[in-house]
């Protein structure tokens, strides 16, 4: 069963215009959507989108063999997301092959910590927003090499210009329905 826990979406320069949340989560991910869309290296473009996002998945698995409980658990992480563009609406990072390739030394933040501190998420964001942003520096520098020389025909935008967005999912308990996991016990162990 999954839910999502909290989804921040927003461009880079209206994420001054946020009012604070109250969760500890949430501030920490409106700070670093803040702080990702100022990164800059050297002579490069700095990121004109930023998006963060954290989903809680939480799951339970039963699974019986010959009619005997062989393995019952559950299980939670949280999976940070980080998008960063470069370059502008009309052209940036994306829409390439190759684009999302992330060559730039990624961190291992595939996975907050589930008790993790405001600092701790800060931290965690923080890396991985550092190394999507050089993934697109990277990214739009393969693009622009792969498409100097050719004939261009009608251009595209890369990305429509659109209100900023700032979208909270509904957070519901994760429940398990015990008495008919109860029953299907039974029922294996019959067999």
């Amino acid at each position: 069963m999954r839910r999502r826990d909290a989804l921040a979406a927003l461009l880079a320069p209206a994420a001054a215009a946020w009012a604070a949340p109250e969760d500890p989560l949430l501030e920490a991910m409106r700070e670093e959507v803040a702080r990702a869309a100022s990164l800059k290296v050297q002579d490069l473009e700095s990121p004109y989108f930023v998006e963060a996002a954290v989903d809680q998945v939480n799951s339970y698995a039963v699974s019986a063999a010959d009619g005997a409980l062989v393995r019952e658990g559950r299980n939670q992480v949280r999976l940070p997301q980080v998008r960063i563009r470069v370059g502008g609406y009309d052209f940036d990072n994306t829409n390439f092959v190759g684009s999302d390739l992330g060559f730039a030394g990624g961190y291992n933040v595939n996975r907050l910590p589930l008790d993790a501190s405001p600092e701790v998420v800060r931290r965690y964001l923080w890396l991985a927003a550092d190394s999507t942003y050089k993934s697109a520096l990277e990214a739009i520098a393969r693009k622009r090499a792969a498409l100097r020389g050719v004939a261009a025909g009608e251009q595209i935008d890369d990305f429509a210009k659109a209100e900023p967005l700032r979208l909270i999912g509904e957070i519901r308990p994760f429940q398990v329905d015990e008495e008919s996991l109860a029953r299907w016990r039974g029922g294996c162990q019959e067999r």
